[in-house]
């Protein structure tokens, strides 16, 4: 697949969620040795010199950055990567109103796209997510359902309507059955450098445990 400048490509790290499923704040759970969203930022740093935090409030958001900025040397992608703390624009309104807070402060001219909860989904895959992104507004993973927080976009596309689906309370799979979007399905995964269980969510206590052991026996 072709290269892709990482000069015109910003990150985009949804941090704001809830966990009411978990039980506690998943950005800054330790996950095998580092938080969970360093894990993510890392990912998307290979990808882009720039990295955008979203999160609901001032305070997790810069706890967030602090986490971020953390874990180097542990992942030394993450050394000189610029990491900015931005606050939902539209708090409630879900994911989506964090991706369009995102996408409005990148001013890249593609993003790559994680939540805080999917750590080990490779940098491969958003490279080649990105190399595949000529012709479409997005290239994401499907998996049982598509899953735009695990995707690549063309930022000029997605804004306007991430902030029109947001105020009408939509979530991120509107945008992907709204905009012209390339679906990377379970046995196209390989060829994009990943593999199935590599794109699961620690959303909760026991989706965690799973991934942490997969995460361990991987790494060492």
């Amino acid at each position: 697949m072709a290269h892709v400048a990482r000069r015109s490509v910003a990150g985009i790290l949804l941090a704001g969620g809830a966990s009411s499923r978990m039980g506690q704040d998943k950005a800054t759970m330790e996950f095998v040795g580092a938080p969970m969203i360093s894990w993510c930022a890392a990912a998307l740093a290979e990808c882009a010199p720039t990295l955008f935090v979203v999160s609901a409030n001032t305070q997790h958001a810069a706890l967030c950055k602090r986490a971020v900025e953390g874990a180097w040397p542990r992942f030394t992608g993450l050394r000189g990567v610029e990491v900015v703390p931005v606050v939902d624009h539209a708090p409630g309104k879900g994911p989506l109103g964090g991706l369009a807070a995102g996408l409005i402060m990148a001013k890249s001219e593609s993003v790559v796209v994680s939540a805080c909860d999917t750590p080990l989904v490779p940098a491969a895959f958003y490279r080649n997510a990105l190399a595949a992104l000529p012709g479409h507004d997005g290239v994401m993973a499907h998996l049982e359902a598509p899953e735009p927080l695990i995707s690549a976009w063309r930022r000029a596309a997605a804004l306007p309507d991430a902030l029109r689906l947001a105020a009408e309370g939509r979530g991120p799979r509107a945008l992907a059955e709204t905009l012209k979007v390339r679906l990377v399905k379970r046995d196209e995964l390989a060829a994009f450098g990943a593999k199935p269980y590599q794109m699961e969510s620690a959303n909760t206590p026991e989706a965690f445990a799973k991934l942490a052991a997969w995460a361990a026996q991987s790494h060492g």
